[in-house]
């Protein structure tokens, strides 16, 4: 199979692979992590997978100019392995001697990162310098990607700010319901890991959410998520010695 970034080296796969382009494997676009140079844009698999590479081509249209790099994660990504010409960003990713390796839902693949949250679902098309595919243990698959589709705000009637915050012991949430409702707080650390999820049904009212130091892997800074419905409330709060 040929197409890496510049369109001219073979990807070695293995032989007895089965072309199955009839299948199509997912990578989901997470939600925007922001500091003070860049915005990262994490990208989960979107279930467990043995692969050897993948590559893929994407038309950023006009905001090819925020673009900035793709930092690593689980796949180990160099500057080989991305190009951007003209509008179109270019990635092909193999593995050492067409290796299988693992990869999980719980930690990002790849960070795509640009000067700004300019990222969305409109400025992120297929275009025809490659076929968008993932290349599977047995098998070649068609490979897309979605974004997660659930709106995000910086701040809610819904839920509080956390207090204190900084904080050192623990810290907690002021959440305000109107109705009974099922609600989800995601926290992820500054390499974009999650390590913390719970899901609480709520009547309405009043209510205190608090998250312990023991719940969290260590001081720094966290991006939380509050999942309401089709809302989703986020904010960063800094855990010290």
């Amino acid at each position: 199979k040929t197409g890496d970034v510049n369109g001219s080296v073979d990807l070695n796969l293995n032989n007895d692979q089965t072309e199955s382009r009839s299948i199509t494997e997912i990578f989901e676009i997470g939600l925007p992590m922001k500091n003070e140079s860049v915005t990262s844009y994490p990208v989960y698999a979107h279930q467990e997978m043995s692969v050897q590479g993948f590559q893929m081509s994407k038309n950023l249209k006009e905001i090819h100019n925020e673009f900035v790099s793709i930092r690593s994660g689980q796949i180990n990504f160099s500057l080989s392995n991305y190009h951007l010409k003209d509008q179109n960003l270019n990635i092909s990713w193999s593995t050492n001697n067409a290796m299988i390796v693992s990869l999980n839902t719980v930690e990002p693949l790849f960070y795509l990162e640009f000067k700004t949250s300019c990222l969305q679902e409109s400025k992120f098309e297929q275009n025809n310098f490659m076929n968008n595919e993932i290349y599977l243990e047995d098998k070649i698959a068609k490979l897309d990607f979605v974004f997660n589709s659930t709106e995000t705000i910086e701040h809610s009637d819904l839920i509080g700010k956390n207090e204190p915050n900084p904080w050192i012991n623990s810290t907690s949430f002021s959440l305000n319901l109107l109705e009974r409702q099922s609600v989800q707080l995601d926290i992820y650390d500054i390499q974009g890991r999650k390590v913390y999820t719970k899901i609480k049904h709520l009547n309405p009212g009043e209510f205190l959410w608090t998250v312990n130091r023991n719940e969290l892997t260590g001081t720094g800074l966290y991006h939380y998520y509050f999942t309401i419905g089709d809302i989703r409330i986020s904010d960063k709060m800094i855990l010290i010695k």
